[in-house]
């Protein structure tokens, strides 16, 4: 794995991330989506060679998306509903919601456990929404 791999974030929303990592939120939905697909980008490079879940889900960019809390939720969901499999363990983290020990033990089951829980909570999601329909201009950084 490249070490510096969040060298490759423009500088300012790097500086931002690490010296205001609460304030994430703020940032505005743009602006987080863009952040959630450089990670999800870098991380996918990054492991596409792996077959240890622990280690393609240990990854920083992984673990840096988790770290963000909750508001990354539904962008994590999107990724579900496209068929990504890997996203378990930030879903139980960030939703604090297990499935089933059934479910677990089969991805596509586990994918529509997930998709059901979606569906099932709308309010969180559209609460996580809400924290970032923030306009601000990118300059504000």
């Amino acid at each position: 794995m490249d070490e510096g791999w969040g060298q490759k974030l423009p500088w300012t929303l790097m500086s931002y991330i690490e010296f205001q990592p609460r304030t994430i939120p703020s940032l505005g939905r743009e602006r987080i989506k863009y952040l959630f697909d450089t990670l999800v980008h870098k991380w996918r490079e990054d492991v596409r060679f792996e077959s240890s879940s622990t280690k393609i889900t240990s990854h920083p960019a992984y673990e840096l998306i988790i770290s963000f809390g909750p508001v990354m939720v539904p962008f994590i969901l999107d990724e579900v509903r496209k068929g990504d499999n890997h996203w378990s363990k930030a879903l139980r983290i960030l939703t604090e919601h297990t499935p089933s020990e059934d479910d677990r033990l089969n991805s596509k089951k586990l994918r529509a456990s997930w998709l059901r829980w979606a569906d099932a909570h709308p309010k969180f999601i559209e609460h996580q929404l809400e924290q970032i329909d923030v306009d601000q201009p990118w300059t504000t950084l």
